[in-house]
């Protein structure tokens, strides 16, 4: 749970029309570190992974990166995007 919505009851606030949505703002720092990752190892890893070669684990950087910062669903659906 966000230090926010400890402090904040955003359900009850939506529920009364007070708010519409509410969003978790992204670090820039870091999103920009992983647009970067993928930007470098992306085309490797999709070769790697279609040619069924043992070096894709080393490109496994931009996925490990997602992972950490959108979780591991996301970067498990990441990783399956490349590989269909």
């Amino acid at each position: 749970m966000l230090y926010l919505e400890k402090e904040i009851n955003f359900e009850h606030y939506t529920k009364t029309g007070v708010i519409k949505e509410h969003y978790p703002l992204h670090r820039t720092t870091a999103s920009d570190m992983v647009r970067g990752s993928v930007n470098k190892y992306y085309s490797k890893l999709v070769y790697n992974l279609r040619t069924q070669n043992d070096n894709w684990s080393k490109y496994l950087e931009p996925v490990h990166m997602i992972k950490k910062y959108y979780g591991e669903r996301f970067g498990f659906y990441y990783l399956y995007l490349i590989n269909y």
